[in-house]
């Protein structure tokens, strides 16, 4: 996964993820919105992104990310192997607009594996 600049460009490091169990999954389903269920049969994939507010190297780190180097990605693409990708855009789902992930010079946390829920 990697979070894309509005110019489709990467803005952020990439992350590989694991699977918590063994499935397979697809970009092709249909979207399921927040709060319902997924159609019978089919298996929902929920993917924590977790972003650093801190520095991470250099003379500064572990101080809060400065301005210039903070970074609010358009979307996020998630690759599956072999399967195509998915993007879902980074939306604040109506908090105040910097409520929206982001980064200090692309740095997300370490992944955890993607959960599941039929």
């Amino acid at each position: 996964m990697v979070g894309l600049a509005p110019s489709g460009e990467p803005d952020t490091m990439t992350q590989r993820y694991t699977m918590a169990r063994e499935i397979a999954l697809t970009p092709n389903a249909a979207a399921v919105q927040p709060g319902a269920l997924p159609p019978a049969g089919e298996i929902v994939a929920f993917v924590l992104v977790g972003d650093s507010y801190v520095v991470g190297t250099g003379p500064k780190a572990g101080s809060d990310c400065e301005a210039a180097d903070t970074r609010y990605p358009a979307e996020f693409r998630l690759s599956l192997a072999g399967q195509g990708s998915v993007r879902a855009h980074n939306d604040s789902f109506g908090l105040p607009p910097d409520a929206e992930l982001f980064s200090c010079g692309g740095r997300l946390m370490d992944p955890t594996p993607i959960n599941t829920t039929p």
